[in-house]
């Protein structure tokens, strides 16, 4: 969770000392993206030094998204909600959200498209999501929109839900984590 939340949020060299830090360097060697299925990522924590550079935040937008779903994920299994669960959450407290995430693509070179204006990626147009569309019915016939690459991926919430509840589900198995006690209430 640190990892993920220090690389969205230290954007200048005013975090340096914040990521100075908190800085670890185990990271590398058992921290990766949620998901598999988001290729087009550079890993999680590869190339990550102690001293804050340019490249330590996450600049893409499919980056930033896929760090937000990843911490979503992580915090609901903390919880102990399911991956239900949160999905009836995302729906019935932020339906206007929601909406924009069932129509919002990112493309092979990280760059988001989406169908609202509100949502719209950087320098997207109109034109470009109606395009997209198209290109999605006929990719053999059909270009993608011009200035974004084929193929086009879209963040799951499930699936980092899946994999931190594996992660859990395997520390316990393990014996090196174990779950709080419920709670008593006393009459």
């Amino acid at each position: 969770m640190l990892l993920r939340t220090l690389r969205l949020n230290s954007l200048t060299t005013h975090y340096a000392p914040l990521w100075a830090e908190l800085f670890n360097p185990q990271w590398s060697g058992y921290e990766d993206w949620a998901n598999p299925n988001w290729p087009v990522l550079s890993p999680l924590a590869a190339n990550l030094k102690p001293t804050w550079e340019y490249t330590t935040p996450l600049r893409t937008e499919l980056e930033r998204r896929a760090a937000l779903v990843e911490l979503d994920a992580l915090v609901a299994v903390w919880l102990g909600i399911t991956a239900d669960q949160l999905a009836g959450i995302f729906k019935s407290r932020y339906p206007q959200l929601c909406d924009y995430e069932s129509a919002t693509c990112f493309d092979a070179n990280g760059r988001k498209i989406a169908a609202d204006f509100n949502a719209y990626g950087h320098g997207q147009t109109k034109q470009d999501y109606l395009r997209l569309l198209d290109h999605m019915v006929n990719p053999a016939t059909t270009p993608p929109p011009k200035g974004y690459a084929a193929p086009f991926y879209k963040t799951e919430m499930r699936a980092a839900h899946a994999h931190f509840q594996a992660r859990l589900d395997a520390e316990i198995a393990a014996g090196r984590w174990s779950p709080p006690e419920p709670a008593t209430i006393e009459a």
